[in-house]
């Protein structure tokens, strides 16, 4: 790798490092709407954080194979430096990082945006007329999904790991479906 030197003093050191960005997002926010149609209901929840930086932890380890028994990304594979006449801004590959090629580098910062599809919920309520052939006072059947999108452009697990993101897994993607009966 070819580090910068910033302060032009011909070594690279301390002095050369960057701001990379903050861990807490400048906008957190989020947006609810429900809508009614008859007898079907529908709720949808979203969230949002804007202007976070995250470091990818993670993925670093794995391309700098800090450990020695990680395999690199397929992105730092395949774009990697393999032998002279390559033009790319991706390092070659060495086992253990031995040179430090993969160390704190801004590759590894990206931004943590993300707009989240928290929750979906679909209800319908059976209508009246067919319930009374089964004497029954009502029926309804909800479907409810969470953490079911995110849009983002960060690569990691978790968009919503500020800071570090050292590899935790996501929340899970879950779809419940009930039954409420009025007897």
């Amino acid at each position: 790798v070819n580090w910068a030197d910033l302060d032009r003093n011909d070594t690279i050191d301390s002095r050369d490092q960057v701001y990379m960005g903050n861990i807490f997002p400048k906008w957190t926010g989020g947006f609810s709407n429900y809508f009614t149609y008859k007898n079907l209901s529908v709720s949808i929840r979203t969230d949002f954080t804007l202007g976070h930086t995250i470091w990818n932890y993670a993925r670093a380890v794995a391309d700098g194979q800090l450990q020695g028994d990680l395999m690199p990304t397929k992105d730092f594979i395949s774009k990697s430096w393999k032998k002279q006449g390559d033009v790319t801004s991706t390092p070659r590959y060495l086992w253990q990082n031995s040179q430090g090629n993969v160390t704190r580098s801004s590759v590894y910062y990206e931004k943590g945006d993300f707009l989240c599809i928290r929750e979906v919920s679909i209800g319908y309520n059976l209508p009246a007329s067919l319930l009374r052939r089964v004497r029954l006072n009502g029926l309804r059947v909800n479907v409810t999904g969470s953490n079911l999108y995110y849009f983002t452009n960060y690569t990691g697990l978790n968009p919503e790991d500020g800071g570090s993101d050292n590899g935790r897994y996501p929340l899970p993607r879950t779809i419940t479906m009930s039954v409420n009966i009025s007897l």
